[in-house]
């Protein structure tokens, strides 16, 4: 299980704006929920959509740019 901390430190600087957005909550409840203040189902299901939106789209571009290298 994946704690607070680990997906504090994962999320990107500036991605508050796009979880509370994704969550439908204010970005205060993003930051009071990083930093452990509140819990929040939806924060927290925000947050791991996006980061596997990232991730995904990380793996994506890391395989078209070892198919250019190749």
């Amino acid at each position: 299980m994946i704690t607070r901390q680990e997906i504090k430190n994962a999320v990107p600087h500036g991605y508050a704006k796009k979880i509370a957005k994704r969550a439908n909550v204010t970005p205060k409840a993003v930051s009071d929920y990083m930093g452990g203040k509140t819990n929040s189902k939806r924060v927290e299901t925000a947050t791991l959509e996006i980061l596997a939106e990232l991730q995904k789209s990380k793996q994506e571009l890391n395989n078209r740019f070892l198919s250019v290298m190749a």
